[in-house]
């Protein structure tokens, strides 16, 4: 589950399918792309913004507040960052809600969920808080009963 607040919407996921972008790492590897495909590269510095890009996919992103069962839907880059990809929604998230993300290419390659707090402490944040509450075997036989 991924929580974000009003204000930090941000959420990095791990795609489920890589066939929508190649990683570049460096200017190297797109010169040496460029001239397999029998190509010259004339000069490097026009390039290094297309390189960036070539690591950063189109996706449609579908959010659905749980609450009101609501969809939203909208196209926006989702930027790589290390081996993870990250999309930033201009989606207005309500805290103390929860959300279902769907993101897709031409394929879904990513499904979340997602829970909106302003808290700031999230080390200790938990959305179950007194939602478990354990029973303790007072006659300690172990024994269950099967149907």
């Amino acid at each position: 589950m991924h929580i974000v607040s009003t204000t930090n919407k941000k959420i990095y996921f791990a795609p489920r399918s890589f066939g929508v972008a190649k990683q570049i790492d460096d200017i190297n590897a797109y010169i040496s792309r460029v001239e397999t495909d029998s190509g010259y590269l004339e000069a490097e510095a026009c390039v290094l913004e297309d390189v960036r890009e070539l690591n950063d996919i189109e996706v449609s992103v579908s959010i659905t507040d749980e609450e009101t069962n609501t969809s939203t839907t909208s196209t926006m880059d989702a930027r790589r960052e290390g081996n993870f990809f990250f999309i930033t929604p201009e989606y207005t998230f309500k805290e103390g809600r929860y959300y279902t993300i769907r993101i897709t290419d031409s394929n879904e390659i990513y499904r979340g969920k997602v829970y909106c707090t302003n808290q700031t402490d999230l080390e200790k944040f938990s959305v179950n808080s007194g939602e478990f509450t354990y029973y303790e075997d007072t006659d300690n036989d172990n024994q269950y009963i099967y149907r």
